[in-house]
C-alpha cells in the first residue's frame, strides 16, 4: 500500500510523562506516510515531558490534546476517538503505545490491515517467548484463557496496545465508562458481544529495558481487568437464579408451567440486559437502544416459549423432579441464546 492510501488511518498516542522515545516514535510514523497523528497527554507531571510535547506538537501532521491531570490510558484513549470523531474523518483510528514497543513497520501492517477491512478490529499481537518479561507473560495468558474460555474467544495477545479500530464504531467505544487499563480489555469483550470480526496480525516483540518504563500496575490493572468477567459472571448467575426463583413463585398461582416461564423470563431477561449493557459491559448510548430491546424482547419470548414447552414435554415424560428439569433445559438454552445475541441482536450492524 502506497503512503498516501494511509490518509484513511489515523494515529492515537496515549502518553503520560513520556521520554525522548516518544519524539522519534512520532517521527518514524511520519516517514511511514501517516499524516494524522494525535497526542493525549493524559496529565503528565515531569517537566520534561512537557517539553517534549510541545516539540512534537511542532511537527504539522501531530495534534497534542492534553489532560489537566492524569485520568487513565482509557479516558485518554476516549478523548483521541472523540477527536477523530468530531474533528477528522478517518476509516481507522491505529492505537500505538508511547514508550517504543511498537515498530512504525507493524504499525503500518496494522493500519492496512485495518483500511483493507473497515468493519473488523484489528490487533497487532506479540510472540510470547523466553525473553518477555514474566509479569507481562502471566498477565495475557492468564487474561487469553479466561477470555476462551468464558467467551469462547481465543486471541493470541489480550493486552496488546497496538490496534485499529474501524471509525465508524467511535461512538461505541466512546460510550464505554471504563477508564483505565481495563478499558483495552472491555472493548474486545463489547466487540465480541456485538459479534465483530477479530484479526490478528503478528508485530515484532519488543520490551526496552524487561518494560520497566510501563505505567501498568500488576496487581492493581490485574485486578481491574479481572473483575470485568466478575461482573460478567455475577450477572449471569444472577439472573439465572432470579429466572428460577420467579418461576416456582409463579407456578404457585398459576400451576401452568408456559405461563410461569413467560412471567419469570419478562423480569429475569430485563435484568439480564440492563445489568450486561449498564453494568458489565458499561455502554451507556441510547442510539441503538430500541433496536437492542426490540431484539433482545423477541429473543427472550422465543426463547421462554421453547423453554416452557420443552420443560413441559421434558417434565410429563420423565416425571422428574421439576427443578432439575427446568435447570437443565434452561442451561442448554442458555448456549442458543448466546449465540443468537452475538449474532443477530447485537450485531455489528447496532454498532454503527
Amino acid at each position: 500500500m502506497s503512503p498516501k492510501n494511509l490518509k484513511g488511518a489515523g494515529i492515537l498516542i496515549p502518553a503520560y510523562n513520556p521520554d525522548q522515545k516518544l519524539k522519534d516514535i512520532v517521527r518514524d510514523h511520519i516517514d511511514q506516510g501517516f499524516s494524522r497523528i494525535v497526542i493525549v497527554n493524559d496529565g503528565s507531571d515531569i517537566e520534561a515531558s512537557q517539553i517534549i510535547f510541545a516539540e512534537i506538537a511542532q511537527n504539522p501532521e501531530v495534534i497534542v490534546l492534553t489532560h489537566s491531570h492524569n485520568l487513565g490510558k482509557g479516558e485518554a484513549l476516549k478523548t483521541g476517538f472523540k477527536f477523530y470523531l468530531e474533528e477528522a474523518a478517518t476509516s481507522t483510528v491505529v492505537t500505538v503505545d508511547a514508550d517504543g514497543q511498537h515498530l512504525a513497520q507493524d504499525v503500518k501492517l496494522v493500519a492496512d490491515t485495518g483500511l483493507d477491512h473497515p468493519d473488523s478490529l484489528v490487533l497487532g499481537v506479540r510472540n510470547f517467548g523466553e525473553d518477555v518479561p514474566l509479569r507481562s507473560k502471566l498477565g495475557n495468558q492468564t487474561t487469553r484463557v479466561i477470555l476462551g474460555v468464558t467467551k469462547g474467544l481465543w486471541l493470541k495477545d489480550t493486552q496488546t496496545g497496538l490496534r485499529s479500530y474501524p471509525a465508524k464504531f467511535l461512538q461505541k467505544l466512546i460510550e464505554i465508562q471504563s477508564s483505565r487499563y481495563e478499558y483495552e480489555f472491555e472493548t474486545l469483550l463489547v466487540f465480541r458481544e456485538q459479534g465483530v470480526d477479530i484479526i490478528e496480525r503478528t508485530i515484532t516483540t519488543v520490551y526496552i529495558d524487561n518494560n520497566i518504563e510501563s505505567h501498568f500496575r500488576p496487581l492493581i490493572d490485574s485486578c481491574r481487568i479481572y473483575f470485568v468477567f466478575l461482573r460478567y459472571l455475577f450477572v449471569s448467575l444472577a439472573s439465572f437464579v432470579l429466572d428460577i426463583v420467579i418461576f416456582f413463585i409463579a407456578m404457585q398461582f398459576t400451576n401452568s408451567i408456559l405461563y410461569s416461564t413467560y412471567f419469570a423470563r419478562s423480569i429475569s431477561a430485563t435484568f439480564n440486559f440492563a445489568m450486561n449493557k449498564y453494568k458489565v459491559f458499561r455502554v451507556t448510548g441510547l442510539q441503538s437502544l430500541s433496536r437492542e430491546i426490540a431484539g433482545y424482547s423477541l429473543l427472550a419470548l422465543v426463547i421462554a416459549t421453547i423453554s416452557g414447552a420443552s420443560v413441559s414435554l421434558v417434565y410429563k415424560a420423565v416425571d422428574s423432579n421439576l427443578l432439575w428439569v427446568k435447570i437443565i433445559v434452561d442451561i442448554l438454552l442458555f448456549f442458543l441464546t448466546c449465540y443468537v445475541q452475538r449474532r443477530f441482536i447485537f450485531s455489528r450492524s447496532e454498532m454503527n
